[in-house]
């Protein structure tokens, strides 16, 4: 079974940075608490995810930095020469998107703001959760000057039981057809609750992305196997996660992942996308 560096980027927006805005700053404005948005994953509107194929992720082992230039394909050929698998990893992009008002996104909310919406209940209630939130993680004490609307942290409310990913085909003789194969990969995921306990720094060891550094805004992305993770014993993770796939699966051909993020409260939340891998010696 050959190795590659497959990479599955199971997103639910994690923290980002604009390069322009980084490159000409706008106004910066004072962050009070380190997460910006909670997120509860049972309230998104169909509790599904968007899955899509990307190139352009890569990880620096050494420096703990991961930098992300996506671009989205549909296929994978780690053979062709217009991919470098020793730089750019190839992966899934799986992101649930709430709507903007669908009550699921919980947001640190301008008082001035809620006063005069006319959904004012509505944004008061988002507050109010917010706030209890952040009291209930001690995040009161952040008070850093940062870029306006170019870092977003946003944490789980309900947290993740475990991600489980399946293919509709026998992906090796060990793992026929609709196997879990979770223990094949190994996933990156921010978390934010960390970096609050650790005095709002890095945890040790831990990764960061290349928008977080440029920006200047501490990050612990964390590094596991997939069916080792424990998401349940870790509150308030981020709604990202980035794995890769260890090993080629032993047969050429279209395969259909399925991805299935199971919260603690038994809430399933889907999506699929279909991929081609290709192994050497046996191209189209």
């Amino acid at each position: 079974m050959k190795k590659i560096l497959l990479f599955f980027s199971i997103s639910v927006l994690i923290s980002a940075c604009n390069n322009s805005y980084c490159d000409e700053p706008p106004k910066s404005v004072l962050h009070k608490s380190y997460i910006e948005s909670f997120l509860e994953c049972g309230k998104v509107a169909n509790r599904a995810a968007r899955v899509l194929i990307t190139v352009g992720t890569e990880i620096d082992s050494v420096t703990g930095i991961i930098a992300s230039n996506k671009n989205y394909v549909s296929d994978y050929n780690p053979y062709s020469p217009a991919y470098d698998i020793g730089k750019e990893k190839i992966g899934l992009e799986i992101t649930v998107v709430p709507k903007r008002d669908d009550g699921s996104l919980y947001r640190d909310i301008n008082l001035s703001y809620i006063e005069y919406s006319p959904n004012y209940q509505f944004y008061a209630r988002q507050k109010h959760v917010y706030d209890s939130c952040i009291a209930v993680i001690g995040d009161t004490a952040f008070n850093k000057l940062t870029y306006s609307a170019t870092i977003q942290v946003v944490a789980i409310i309900t947290p993740v039981s475990e991600i489980i990913i399946t293919c509709d085909a026998d992906f090796s003789a060990d793992f026929p057809k609709g196997s879990n194969l979770s223990s094949l990969f190994t996933v990156f995921f921010d978390d934010p609750y960390s970096t609050i306990k650790n005095n709002y720094q890095a945890v040790e060891g831990s990764y960061r992305s290349q928008a977080a550094l440029e920006c200047d805004y501490p990050q612990s992305i964390i590094k596991t196997n997939l069916a080792e993770a424990h998401f349940a014993d870790r509150p308030f993770i981020g709604h990202e996660w980035e794995c890769f796939l260890d090993v080629a699966p032993d047969y050429t051909g279209v395969y259909r992942f399925a991805v299935k993020i199971i919260l603690v409260d038994g809430t399933e939340l889907t999506g699929v996308a279909p991929i081609v891998i290709k192994l050497k010696g046996n191209l189209d």
